[in-house]
């Protein structure tokens, strides 16, 4: 951990990388942040800025693809340059060992306190975008209340053709079991990336609508089923409450103590929640008992083992089926 007791520096400057549900988790350091340096202006360059729009932390925000002014203005003239050193929670503090959430390594990589337990993730929505997303819902021919879905994992930003990793992916025949008994009640929308199968019984709006858009759609949800990604996250920043599925990643560190963090304890040999698949096309190749371990596990049994009727039994401790 870094000290930031005699930094002087008039700005305090933070680097987001990583994907969308790491933005989301790094939004209690940076309240914390604002919190103990209140004479510092919180200065955020991040991959994906749309993430932070409207959060009253943060005195700047950039994208850190088009720095912009961000340099001469904010990084130049500090004399504690150390501060601005990215850090990222993959390697700082091994994400995998790390016993406590991704909010609180957010927090150790940049010296920031972290209260156990607390753990406010927040986003932050304006009354436009909320008004929009209930524009989005009304015009559903049927008015019902709505249900997300997130059915897959990540790809790369700049090679939409590309998975980060498909070890997270819940499998098509198991969401169509659960879309149809949903759908007698509700409207599914199905969000994610344009170039993902669509599901049946479902509206699919992958890569129709915006992250802010979406983010709004989970506001204004029943409830919502994830993999272990963007929507898991948004809910649990928004005070919503979900079921998100877990295979490869381990809940006790990106889940949620809001949400129904669902997996199934021995499902595998490779030790469940540390096998230690690397997250996927970012992730360096790893060694575990003397051999290498895949980008993408040939099992899958993790995923295999969450049966439909397991989600269906979850989903009406939330909601009525």
């Amino acid at each position: 951990m870094i000290d930031n007791k005699n930094n002087n520096d008039p700005y305090f400057v933070i680097i987001i990388d990583g994907g969308l549900g790491d933005h989301i988790c790094s939004t209690y350091m940076i309240m914390k942040a604002k919190q103990q340096m209140k004479n510092k202006k919180i200065i955020v360059g991040a991959f994906h800025p749309d993430i932070f729009l409207n959060n009253p932390h943060i005195d700047s925000l950039y994208n850190i693809t088009k720095l912009n002014d961000m340099y001469e203005k904010y990084i130049k003239p500090l004399k504690n340059f150390g501060s601005v050193r990215k850090r990222d929670i993959y390697n700082v503090g091994g994400n995998k060992l790390w016993k406590g959430k991704l909010s609180e390594l957010w927090c150790y990589n940049y010296g920031i306190e972290y209260k156990r337990g607390e753990d406010l993730i927040k986003l932050y929505l304006s009354d436009k975008e909320k008004e929009e997303a209930k524009n989005i819902i009304d015009s559903f021919s049927n008015k019902r209340q709505v249900v997300i879905i997130q059915p897959f994992g990540a790809t790369v930003v700049y090679e939409r053709d590309k998975k980060i990793t498909n070890n997270k992916d819940w499998f098509v025949d198991y969401w169509t079991v659960v879309n149809k008994v949903l759908s007698e009640k509700y409207n599914v929308i199905q969000v994610g990336s344009s170039n993902e199968p669509n599901l049946k019984y479902c509206y699919n709006l992958q890569g129709k609508i915006s992250i802010r858009q979406t983010i709004g759609l989970i506001n204004e949800c029943k409830t919502y089923i994830s993999v272990d990604s963007f929507v898991g996250h948004s809910g649990a920043a928004l005070n919503k409450k979900g079921i998100v599925l877990f295979g490869r990643s381990n809940p006790h560190i990106v889940g949620h103590s809001g949400n129904i963090n669902l997996w199934v304890e021995n499902s595998c040999d490779k030790n469940d929640l540390f096998c230690c698949r690397p997250a996927g096309y970012f992730a360096d190749y790893k060694m575990t008992n003397g051999q290498i371990s895949l980008w993408e596990c040939p099992l899958r049994t993790c995923m295999i083992e969450l049966k439909p009727q397991l989600v269906i039994e979850k989903l009406k401790e939330i909601i009525e089926l």
